[in-house]
């Protein structure tokens, strides 16, 4: 597990710099972290003990080999010898480059000395590519008369940069984009199952329904806890301002197996809303499973100009209105595609179908009989022992048009029978 350092571990931070940088006592690194010139250190825990640690900047001077600002730089990394060869530095490395992104940096950076080719070869094999050598020179300038020294104003010590805190997320905007990401749901995966199992029509046996219905639960259960993916927020979570982030670290995204691992419970969710209510942390089951909590992310907008924040927020509600109304089309399309798909499917539309084309009363009416309306009207009934059906079907012939009703009824396991019959001429 990787933590920022604080008050309560910087002693054993400040051990671990003198292991790695000799030169300075452990006395003066914390002299150091004190004034707040190191705001980015973090160490490594192993089984409740610091092994590792990595100090890093962001530069927003000129680095070499790169060509944006700010740069997230990589200024130490040390793993006690003990626990090396187990993957630490490597996945410091990678806490770091998440790091760096989540503070808006496009590249990551380091340095080192040119004999030190253990250093060297650590770079090349953790992903960094060499971007250039360079030899540093330095002189000693006369120092002027006393006299021409100007008195200065000492400068207020550096305020030290803390990561970014954000504020615990209330249950009640957790428990708002909960609604809202289960109306998307609700809206669009639900027709794609009734058009599933709709165009199955009378073929669909009841193992194929059970099938059915855990080939999709299994789906939706899936896409579910894969909500949170982009960003650590779902839609429901963008509309309400809140996110997904890694508890030891508020401006850190958690990986997508982490996210994916928080979700895992959501069929316990009476359990998962009770342990989130009684919470200190606000954190659900999964969220102490990932290690993760919900927060209220600041608008990314707060330093924009009146105008700018007032065009990007209309630009924001197009966005969501367009994205309701294409939610909501599909949700009404997949119910009339489904429903549409119930009737074309079930046999005894079929068996109408024959009985309207065999009809000599609407031959003579209409001659040969071409096609049928794409939407047929009606209802279809199921009880044990009987069921029913009425339809009303358009009906194209070389001559012109009819629409005819007819209904039908089947007993037991038996045939259906036809029990009216009529047509009108349009």
């Amino acid at each position: 597990m990787i933590i920022p350092v604080s008050s309560e571990n910087v002693n054993a931070w400040a051990a671990l710099c003198n292991e790695l940088w000799q030169d300075d006592s452990p006395a003066e690194w914390l002299e150091e972290w004190n004034r707040g010139d190191l705001p980015h250190e973090f160490l490594y825990i192993h089984n409740s003990e610091p092994v590792a640690f990595i100090s890093l900047s962001l530069r927003n001077d000129y680095v070499e080999g790169t060509d944006s600002a700010p740069v997230g730089y990589l200024e130490g990394i040390y793993v006690k010898p003990q626990f090396r060869k187990r993957g630490i530095a490597r996945e410091m490395v990678e806490f770091a480059k998440k790091w760096a992104s989540a503070k808006g940096c496009t590249e990551f950076a380091s340095d080192c000395e040119l004999p030190n080719e253990e250093s060297h070869l650590f770079h090349t094999r953790i992903g960094f590519t060499e971007a250039n050598r360079i030899i540093c020179f330095t002189m000693d300038l006369p120092r002027p008369p006393a006299n021409s020294l100007q008195t200065a104003a000492p400068e207020p010590p550096p305020t030290r940069e803390e990561p970014p805190e954000f504020r615990t997320a209330p249950v009640v905007k957790r428990f708002a984009a909960f609604l809202i990401d289960h109306f998307i749901f609700s809206f669009t995966l639900i027709p794609l199952y009734m058009i599933f199992v709709f165009s199955a029509g009378g073929n669909f046996t009841e193992s194929d329904a059970v099938l059915s219905v855990l080939i999709f639960t299994a789906a939706v259960l899936v896409a579910y806890c894969l909500r949170d993916i982009v960003g650590g927020r779902s839609l429901g979570k963008r509309l309400v301002g809140i996110g997904v982030r890694d508890i030891s670290d508020t401006s850190a995204i958690p990986s997508v197996p982490r996210l994916f691992l928080r979700q895992i419970l959501t069929p316990l969710w009476p359990l998962e809303f009770l342990v989130l209510i009684v919470s200190n942390q606000r954190q659900k089951l999964g969220d102490k499973m990932a290690k993760t909590g919900v927060y209220e992310l600041p608008k990314q907008h707060a330093n924009l100009s009146p105008r700018e924040a007032y065009e990007r927020s209309k630009r924001t509600e197009r966005k969501i209105i367009i994205g309701a109304v294409v939610v909501f089309a599909l949700f009404i399309g997949g119910l009339v595609f489904g429903i549409t798909s119930m009737f074309r499917n079930h046999p005894a539309y079929h068996i109408a179908l024959d009985h309207i084309r065999t009809s000599e009363e609407i031959s003579d009416i209409i001659g040969e009989v071409e096609s049928f309306g794409f939407m047929p009207m009606g209802s279809i009934h199921s009880s044990p022992g009987r069921s029913s059906a009425e339809f009303t079907i358009r009906v194209r012939g070389e001559n012109g048009q009819v629409r005819a009703f007819i209904a039908m009824e089947r007993i037991g396991g038996g045939d259906w029978e036809i029990l009216r019959f009529s047509f009108h001429e349009l």
